[in-house]
């Protein structure tokens, strides 16, 4: 074998690796590498990290490089599952340069491969795609098929990433050619379909989706691994659940089911095994079928309980809830929920990556929002405005929470928010008036609150179509070359579903604030259109919340002066890979916004880097970016400089960034690039820079919805700062720039003047 893999591929790590089989420690060596990697294989990742450990030691006393770095490649594999990241990027970062001394070019592919996913995982831009890139090449000159495309896997991911899906696909083609030409192992081609299904989802291509599963469970069923089998079943089932084929999705969930009854019965296979009936309970419920999705729910519930997995015990109990509401029993749904949303808080506390927040906020969202439609219906609006706002700020709650609405969390005594806590809120409400719009299982609940009381307008059916006219409002909106007829066709019609319905509780001369999420925080309200033929923003002020807890947490507005320290940071970061190209006019903007103020410090080109805005944030009261941002389904913030980082590898600025700056004097941001108000997806939440400047208590952050024009952007960005500057609020400002621009006919379309919006204190 060792000359079989030096002749063929030019690897001598085999034959190096058997030089030293002489060494006294030789065998225990290799006999603990060999359990580190069973160990991988079997998602065993402690036991991994603790066997590679010991043959790296037993290698390195041996003298036996070759032994050594192959243990840390199975460390390395370890970190990046258990999202280790740091740990791995810098363990893979080592190895790999070691191993660059010698032939070895099995190992440089799979350490690539691992420091390029860790990059990733870390936010680290540019890193990834050149790591994978290398990887691939290293793969295709070596002629490894199973390495190269397992390469080819992670640079088809990192070109989804990007939102590059043309390229993506291209090289998922490439990968499927080279897979379905010869004999490579199954795993290989599922990977790749993987890849592709996840673009499909990104996409919303729900179909697709399905499709793609159906080829991959075909690919991966010739596989011996009965536990992976059941896995990509279950995965093909979820993708059939959301395209609403609930025939295929009970197909794909009994066969996950027998295989998982083939597998050793251990925790992770009981917990498995419930998921599917938990899941099929939901299929069951969604068709109408009740009393089986009970009966289902009901012969699981003494395991589930006895078992301890909270996310499965949140999953049962937001499933119970969801029978019982749309089978019209609100108060029993009311009591399911209950316990669910107990464990969502419990875990919020926990999390500490972006990717964990993300995901708890798919999976708990609907627990929340079932339950304020059942206390709607039971006629209670003010405890679902309650329940809903205490939901729009659980991004803010963590481990430690300054309000006092918490209580011990367990299922029995579940924390809820303060429900006298609101009513002290509405007095401060003197000059504006708030819309919270919720898009609930089965209907929309708008309020409208302030000083003079609260108002609910509950709209009981389904809201698909609402979402499908609002995503096409968004697209028209945000591209200046669509039809204005159309656009405007649309704008009167989310006019009447969002705001005739509560229209007579607006009163003249005050801000309105928006309180919206998912896929309703896309919308730009300002651009609605009234039967008159005006835009709402003509009307009044606007500005967005992120929720009264967020808005009680902002700090006090001073107001926006000449005499404020500015700090503006006109960054060229850009990376060709995502189709980013320096901007050429970031640095007249610079100049332009410099000038309004006493005492500016201006970053520019390659002084505009990350640790140089870390260090200069803490003194600055306003901060303005213009430059290049990222908001791909993966990764969102804004780009800047490297610094002392290899040339044309920028960092991002993201929100978990943020989180870690001084923004203590902070009173306004201004973010002067594309899309700046959305996280991951397009949508609000954790991940977003704004959201994370808002909840860092900046009082005012102004940022775009989609990508902009960089000359208008430039017009608009001197006449906000010449408004703000004379004396009006961040939302005044906003407003009287927008309606000049709608004034001129050449930015008169919304794409032009509804880009930008305030976010925070009106």
């Amino acid at each position: 074998m060792a000359n079989l893999t030096s002749q063929q591929h030019g690897d001598q790590w085999l034959a190096d690796l058997l030089r030293g089989s002489a060494a006294p420690h030789f065998p225990k060596a290799v006999a603990a590498l060999a359990r580190a990697v069973k160990a991988n294989d079997a998602g065993e990742y402690g036991v991994s990290r603790q066997q590679a450990d010991l043959a790296e030691q037993l290698f390195r006393a041996s003298g036996n490089t070759a032994g050594v770095l192959r243990a840390q490649f199975e460390q390395t594999f370890a970190a990046q599952m258990t999202t280790r990241s740091d740990a791995c990027r810098q363990q893979a970062t080592t190895a790999l340069a070691e191993s660059e001394r010698y032939s070895y070019p099995w190992l440089q592919v799979q350490l690539g491969l691992e420091k390029g996913v860790c990059s990733f995982l870390m936010g680290d831009i540019g890193t990834e795609g050149k790591a994978s890139r290398c990887a691939l090449d290293r793969a295709q000159q070596a002629g490894y098929g199973a390495p190269y495309l397992r390469a080819l896997g992670f640079v088809a991911g990192y070109t989804f990433d990007a939102g590059d899906s043309s390229g993506g696909w291209k090289l998922a083609y490439t990968g499927f050619e080279r897979y379905w030409s010869g004999w490579l192992p199954a795993m290989r081609g599922y990977n790749l379909y993987t890849e592709v299904a996840g673009a499909a989802e990104a996409a919303g291509q729900s179909h697709l989706q399905v499709a793609i599963w159906r080829e991959a469970v075909a690919v991966i069923d010739s596989d011996p691994d009965a536990r992976l089998r059941a896995s990509a079943h279950y995965l093909a089932a979820n993708a059939a659940t959301v395209a609403q084929m609930p025939q295929v999705a009970e197909r794909q969930y009994a066969e996950a089911a027998r295989l998982y009854a083939l597998v050793p019965q251990d925790d992770a296979t009981r917990s498995d095994r419930l998921e599917i009936e938990i899941r099929t309970a939901q299929l069951e419920a969604r068709q109408n079928a009740f009393d089986a999705a009970l009966a289902r729910l009901t012969r699981v519930q003494d395991e589930v309980r006895q078992f301890s997995d909270n996310y499965l015990a949140q999953l049962f109990y937001s499933t119970l809830g969801e029978v019982q509401l749309r089978s019209h029993h609100e108060a029993e749904a009311e009591q399911a929920f209950r316990p669910a949303l107990a464990l969502a808080e419990q875990s919020l506390a926990t999390l500490r990556s972006e990717a964990e927040r993300t995901n708890w906020s798919k999976n708990a969202a609907p627990a929340y929002l079932a339950l304020i439609e059942a206390e709607l219906a039971q006629g209670r609006s003010q405890d679902a405005l309650e329940t809903y706002e205490w939901y729009l700020g659980a991004p803010q709650r963590g481990a430690a929470d300054s309000r006092p609405h918490r209580s011990p969390t367990n299922r029995t005594n579940p924390p809820m928010p303060d429900r006298s806590w609101l009513a002290s809120r509405l007095p401060l409400l003197a000059k504006e008036t708030v819309l919270a719009y919720a898009a609930l299982p089965d209907g929309l609940a708008i309020w409208v609150y302030d000083d003079r009381g609260i108002n609910v307008r509950w709209i009981p059916k389904p809201t698909e179509g609402l979402q499908e006219l609002a995503e096409r409002f968004h697209d028209l909106s945000s591209d200046p070359r669509s039809e204005l007829s159309a656009l405007r066709r649309d704008a009167r019609s989310l006019y009447g579903a969002l705001i005739a319905p509560v229209e007579q509780h607006l009163a003249p001369g005050r801000t309105l604030v928006i309180e919206a999420e998912g896929w309703l925080a896309r919308v730009p309200f300002e651009a609605l259109l009234d039967s008159n033929d005006h835009y709402l923003i003509e009307r009044a002020p606007m500005v967005h919340s992120l929720g009264q807890d967020s808005q009680a947490r902002l700090r006090s507005d001073t107001g926006i002066s000449a005499d404020l320290p500015v700090l503006v940071a006109a960054s060229t970061a850009s990376s060709p890979a995502d189709g980013l190209i320096p901007l050429p006019d970031v640095a007249a903007e610079a100049d332009t916004v410099a000038s309004g103020f006493h005492s500016a410090r201006v970053l520019k080109g390659g002084d505009a880097t990350l640790s140089a805005v870390r260090s200069e944030l803490p003194g600055a009261a306003v901060f303005h970016f213009a430059g290049h941002s990222l908001a791909t389904s993966e990764r969102t913030g804004l780009m800047l400089e490297g610094g002392d980082r290899p040339a044309n590898v920028p960092r991002l600025m993201d929100a978990t960034v943020v989180r870690q700056l001084r923004l203590q004097g902070l009173q306004l941001a201004v973010l002067s690039a594309c899309s700046t108000a959305s996280g991951s997806g397009g949508s609000s939440g954790f991940n977003s820079v704004t959201d994370a400047l808002l909840r860092a208590a900046v009082p005012h952050v102004v940022a775009s919805r989609w990508a902009v024009d960089s000359a208008e952007t430039r017009g608009f960005v001197q006449d906000f700062y010449h408004n703000a500057l004379s004396g009006q609020t961040v939302s005044d400002a906003i407003r009287l720039t927008s309606r000049k621009m709608l004034a001129d006919a050449r930015t008169s379309h919304p794409y032009y003047w509804s880009a930008f919006a305030a976010y925070g204190r009106p």
